[in-house]
């Protein structure tokens, strides 16, 4: 069976899927299983091993069931709590924060609830990450949005799997014992935001920019220019994504490579990439890339062709196993569709043109990636924000390829700013310049006659229909690419 792990990525997704969204797992899982199980046997002729395909996809529908019956049972079970509930909790930090009120802190291990946010209105931290606490608080529940399209504090907290919210919350007992790694990241992302701060002078609104480009940190970003930014369709920029990790871990291993052999280059290379995407908070865009990255750097390791539509699913697979929740966040399918599109769609665009000049063929290319990454993500956009930028196309080929300045500068003042602060402000001011530059043009943009389309939220047999329909435009246009008659089952197996 070509690509098995695509099969048991599929098979995991309609088992969450089933279970939170309609409760019919039971019944999906033998249809997947079935059908999985009857193209094997005509593929190969072999009864018995369609039997056994039949029993693997079962198990691991069934397993993707389950997975989705505990995070229902934790949504259940926080939803039952009433506002301003005093409760008794303990758990692990895993995350601080400092508010102007106080801290927040991210528990984890909460028995029933797993993963909890509380706030401390204390002036000085009063434990370390890594720490196990007792606390006692009073339950306050997520805020839903008033109008359709808006921000649901529950819904998007309850997909990162937090499901419950304490305020003024008094500590009972604290275990003094903290993890050092998630410490030390921790001060280093403080120190890092400091002198990010302090080579932007008085530029507060790039600083917050930065902040959230280079750090993750979106605490001091300017929500004008949020907002401008996702007007324009270009906030992916904001998260830590696969071109951060891409950068510094391609970055590390090429160094590297001048001077080691390939096997000692990528357990450094990734090792950065760990611990720069721990230190910036191990968003969903950021582990689907470290994921996809550690599979492409071994896979140069060992000589062997790196596989795109694996190593997504096998990110897919490790991020709904830990939270089946992500099946109904925006982020997780944005980032995933998003790599499918540029990895299905983007190579069946780009062979419908046949172009002999470098320069025109570096632009089209540019193109189609960003065409590719919208007609995949058009429709989950609209689910989620009943808009779309319609010039984002042309705004991302301005953006994106500058971005990797923007994170370089940045860097680079920060650094300098340790041993000269005015050779950091002057080092980073390339970087604050694009920053000014893309804000001038998300204005303009933005000001365009039709520049966003408010389309409203599409029924779901509106998306299947879409995505079906693309599916089989995908296979047709790389059908007829192909010279040798015989050969659409092959590349229907290949886009798999």
């Amino acid at each position: 069976m070509r690509r098995p792990l695509v099969w048991i990525m599929t098979a995991l997704v309609l088992g969450e899927c089933s279970i939170i969204f309609t409760k019919a797992w039971i019944a999906a899982a033998i249809g997947l299983a079935a059908i999985c199980a009857a193209s094997e046997s005509i593929r190969t002729h072999r009864i018995l091993r369609g039997v056994r395909m039949l029993f693997f996809c079962f198990c691991i529908t069934a397993a993707g069931g389950w997975r989705g019956s505990l995070y229902l049972e934790r949504q259940q079970a926080a939803a039952a709590l009433e506002e301003k509930t005093e409760l008794t909790i303990s758990g692990v930090i895993v995350k601080r924060q400092e508010t102007q009120t106080g801290y927040r802190y991210l528990l984890t291990r909460c028995s029933t609830y797993d993963t909890i946010q509380v706030m401390v209105p204390t002036s000085e931290p009063v434990a370390e990450v890594g720490a196990a606490v007792v606390l006692k608080g009073e339950v306050k529940l997520w805020e839903e949005a008033g109008n359709p399209g808006n921000f649901d504090a529950r819904y998007y907290y309850e997909s990162q799997g937090i499901f419950l919210q304490l305020t003024e919350c008094s500590i009972l007992a604290v275990d003094l014992q903290a993890d050092r790694l998630r410490t030390g990241l921790e001060r280093w992302r403080e120190h890092w935001r400091e002198r990010l701060h302090q080579s932007c002078g008085e530029k507060e609104k790039e600083a917050g920019v930065l902040q959230s480009i280079i750090l993750g940190d979106k605490t001091e970003l300017d929500e004008t220019v949020q907002q401008l930014y996702r007007l324009n369709g270009i906030s992916h920029i904001l998260s830590i994504s696969g071109l951060h990790i891409s950068l510094v871990g391609m970055a590390v291993y090429r160094l590297l490579r001048k001077f080691l052999s390939r096997g000692k280059s990528v357990g450094p290379a990734l090792l950065c990439s760990v611990l720069f995407g721990m230190m910036t908070g191990s968003g969903v865009a950021t582990v689907r890339a470290l994921v996809m990255l550690g599979i492409r750097l071994t896979a140069d390791w060992q000589g062997r062709a790196y596989d795109g539509s694996t190593a997504l699913s096998v990110a897919v697979i490790w991020l709904l196993w830990e939270n089946p929740g992500y099946m109904q966040a925006s982020g997780f399918w944005l980032s995933v569709l998003s790599v499918l599109g540029i990895l299905v769609v983007t190579p069946a665009i780009r062979s419908m043109a046949v172009l002999s000049v470098s320069a025109v063929r570096a632009v089209w290319n540019s193109v189609t990636i960003s065409v590719g990454a919208l007609l995949t993500t058009l429709p989950v956009q609209l689910w989620f924000f009943y808009q779309i930028s319609v010039y984002s196309v042309l705004l991302n080929l301005i953006v994106v390829p500058c971005m990797g300045l923007v994170i370089g500068f940045g860097i680079l003042g920060c650094i300098v700013a340790g041993v000269w602060t005015a050779a950091g402000k002057i080092c980073i001011l390339p970087g604050v310049w694009i920053l000014q530059f893309y804000e001038w043009l998300c204005e303009k943009a933005v000001k365009l006659p039709g520049a966003v389309w408010y389309a409203g939220k599409p029924e779901l047999w509106q998306m299947i229909l879409y995505y079906a329909i693309g599916t089989i435009a995908v296979i047709s246009i790389s059908c007829r690419r192909r010279k040798q008659p015989g050969r659409a089952g092959k590349v229907r197996r290949s886009l798999l």
